[in-house]
């Protein structure tokens, strides 16, 4: 796994919504509304609004699913077979507790 290991077919903006199934301990069910920005085949993401906004420059592609992140936050990015779809998984760890994150976006 390289920087250099990356795909193009994920660039371009994505919008869509995702969901929070576990917040710090409580279980509780929160939506938002994040959009992804993809350039330079793969290698550079950036995430506007919702939790974790802000700029990954450290994009890897493993077996098929960008993954990234920045301190306590990781980020996987897989596209669907028919290139449409980008499903998200995030996950938060603080002191507090454990967050997760589920989404799906579409190109805008």
């Amino acid at each position: 796994m390289s920087l250099a290991e990356t795909n193009r077919d994920y660039d371009g903006t994505w919008v869509g919504e995702e969901n929070m199934y576990k917040s710090f301990g409580n279980w509780v069910q929160r939506s938002f509304y994040p959009t992804f920005i993809i350039v330079k085949n793969g290698t550079l993401v950036a995430r506007l609004n919702g939790p974790a906004a802000g700029r990954f420059d450290h994009v890897m592609l493993k077996g098929g699913t960008l993954c990234f992140g920045a301190g306590n936050t990781a980020f996987e990015l897989t596209l669907s077979n028919n290139g449409q779809t980008l499903n998200e998984k995030m996950h938060v760890v603080t002191p507090k507790g454990e967050c997760w994150l589920r989404g799906q976006y579409h190109r805008q």
